[in-house]
């Protein structure tokens, strides 16, 4: 998401999201008003899939998760939008979380935990989020080809990943240079 003033002047997330979470239904509107945008753009699209950001206030709001229950129940690839929690939010209704989750398996859409490492998870709740993708934050991604503690980081959440399901798909954001990608690579991410 981004914002485009008079001027053409660009703004993004990081500029004003917090703002906007702080003023609730400002954030409500826009959270609203992209997800419509982003399954507008792509709801006949064949060979491309996208991901959008859902905060646990989404989830919490009834309202917003029947409108992206429905949306999704009527694009022509379901598979192809995956819904990105953030693993750092306070989740304080894990059940809700599940429930939200299997809705969007049920639906064909895909499930991501976004920021994986940047918070301090419970493994335990992370582990039961049935997730097609697991996005390893890029404060760690940006420093594990110079510094040990995050590629140790980089090995532990692909080695704790696999013990306990192959098909969920680990990936890395910020890979700037191609020291960083051969870390990656040699933990197959």
């Amino acid at each position: 998401m981004s914002l485009q003033d008079e001027t053409g002047k660009i703004y993004y997330p990081g500029s004003f999201l917090d703002v906007a979470r702080s003023y609730g239904l400002l954030y409500d509107a826009l959270s609203r008003k992209m997800i419509e945008k982003v399954f507008d753009k792509f709801k006949d699209i064949e060979d491309k899939s996208v991901s959008m950001n859902v905060s646990i206030r989404d989830i919490k709001d009834k309202e917003m998760s029947e409108f992206i229950f429905d949306s999704l129940a009527s694009v022509a690839h379901p598979e192809n939008f995956v819904f990105e929690i953030l693993e750092n939010e306070d989740i304080d209704d894990y059940n809700l979380m599940m429930t939200f989750v299997d809705r969007i398996h049920d639906l064909g859409g895909k499930i991501s935990i976004d920021d994986f490492g940047s918070g301090f998870s419970n493994l335990q709740h992370i582990a039961e989020i049935h997730s097609d993708f697991i996005k390893i934050d890029g404060s760690i991604v940006k420093r594990c080809h110079e510094n040990v503690e995050s590629e140790h980081l980089v090995a532990l959440i692909t080695y704790w990943k696999k013990l306990g399901d192959d098909k969920v798909k680990i990936v890395a954001e910020f890979v700037e240079n191609q020291e960083i990608q051969d870390v990656l690579l040699k933990y197959n991410i």
